[in-house]
This record gives structure tokens, C-alpha cells and sequence, in this order.
């Protein structure tokens, strides 16, 4: 975990889910990222439970309101890296909830993360993969002392293709960079973390299975009524 001065980067615990499902399921937000909004709630808990399990997929938390505004991750690169040594490259990639967008939030994370990736996790690049079109992401991969690579058409989902901008930073970048100096964080063991108690945790759980079940008896009311017509139809 880390702290900054307004944030706190840490692990996703249960009690967040209804703060990421907040932000990932605003289109307004997904669309900037070139992903679709979660329209079931059932498919964003089973995309926030793998989260709960990665190490490097942060929740970026703002500490006056405790408060997930956020998510960034370090990933290894999976199909795709621009440098050579995979075992010291991370992809770097982050999403803000809309309502906190252009207040610097995700640039203090940034920062921090890139500054504990070298410092810390002694790693020798890190990059991110940004759609050529998101000007904000593009401004604030620079901030944080990132480079365009190359631009080029590359495939984002299995019907569609994008214009991709590759940006990145080595370590000697980094260290050569005199924002970092001023960059300043403390770290946290991951045992100090606050998870929800057990009563807590069956809470969100019943909720979140609620509407699940609400969600998959809608579908199947919506599908059962579509082929009654379609018999009727037929005679």
C-alpha cells in the first residue's frame, strides 16, 4: 500500500465493489478507454473478484472521502511489449471515475506507482498502451515523464481495431527526470490494510447476489417473451 499526500494506493477490498462498479459502469467513462460499460452487475463483480486477486491492480482511494475514485495497474505485458526483457517491463494502465476527471488525481498516482516501480520493484521500463484519440490520457502519460514510442492500428476487440499510442519510460528516463525528486510517498505493509468484517462482507455479498437474481430473471422474462411472439408469429 501506498500514501501520498491526498491518496492512498492500496489493494481492492470487498467494500469496494460498489464504488468500482460506480465507475465502470458509466459509459462516459469506458468510452475515453475504447472498453464497454458493464450494464449487469453480475459481470462487474466477476471482473472486480479477479481484481481481488491481483497484486499489482490497485484501488486509487481519496483520502478526505475514503473513497475509490479509481483503479490503476501494473500488468505484465501479455501479447505485446515494445522492449525486449519482459521480466523487467510492466504495462501500466488506469481509469477515474468521470466526476473526479481534470483535478490531478490520477497523476499523483502515477507517479507514485512509476516511482515505487523503479525504486522498489527494480523494474527496468514501464509503458502504457493509449488510445491515439484520448488526449487526456495522452497529456497525463507525459506529466508523469512518458514518451510517444510509435502510433499504430491495432486490434481492441474481435469486431474492431483502434489507433494505439504506445508511451514509456525507462529507468534511466526516470531517474534523469527532476519531477521525481519531488515525489514523494511511505509504504504500508499489507497487513495494515482494513478489510470489511465478516458481517460486512455477507452484506455486499447478499446484495450483490440480489441483483444478480433480479438481473437474470429479467433476462429470462424478456427471452421467454420474445419467443412466445416468435410462436405466435410461426401460428
Amino acid at each position: 500500500m501506498l500514501e501520498t499526500k491526498n491518496l492512498i494506493i492500496r489493494n481492492f477490498h470487498e467494500e469496494d465493489f460498489f464504488d468500482y462498479w460506480e465507475i465502470m459502469s458509466d459509459a462516459r467513462v469506458t468510452l475515453s478507454y475504447g472498453i464497454g460499460a458493464f450494464k449487469r452487475i453480475g459481470d462487474a463483480w466477476d471482473s472486480f473478484s479477479a481484481r481481488l486477486k491481483s497484486p499489482l491492480n490497485y484501488a486509487v482511494v481519496l483520502k478526505p472521502m475514503s473513497k475509490v475514485v479509481g483503479k490503476i495497474e501494473l500488468a505484465k505485458p501479455f501479447y505485446y511489449c515494445p522492449f525486449d526483457d519482459l521480466s523487467t517491463t510492466k504495462e501500466v494502465s488506469m481509469i477515474i471515475n468521470f466526476n473526479f476527471k481534470g483535478k490531478g488525481i490520477m497523476t499523483e498516482a502515477e507517479r507514485a506507482l512509476l516511482k515505487h516501480s523503479f525504486e522498489t520493484l527494480k523494474l527496468n521500463s514501464v509503458f502504457a498502451r493509449v488510445a491515439a484519440k484520448n488526449e487526456a490520457s495522452l497529456r497525463l502519460a507525459a506529466k508523469c515523464g512518458m514518451t510517444p514510442l510509435y502510433t499504430k492500428e491495432e486490434v481492441t476487440s474481435y469486431t474492431s481495431s483502434s489507433m494505439i499510442t504506445t508511451m514509456a519510460i525507462t529507468k534511466d528516463e526516470y531517474q534523469k527526470n527532476p519531477l521525481y525528486r519531488g515525489v514523494q510517498y511511505t509504504i504500508a505493509d499489507d497487513g495494515e490494510k482494513k478489510d470489511a468484517n465478516s458481517l460486512t462482507k455477507k452484506i455486499i455479498i447478499d446484495k450483490i447476489e440480489q441483483k444478480i437474481k433480479m438481473e437474470e430473471q429479467k433476462e429470462f422474462q424478456e427471452v421467454a417473451k420474445l419467443f412466445s411472439l416468435q410462436r405466435e408469429v410461426g401460428g
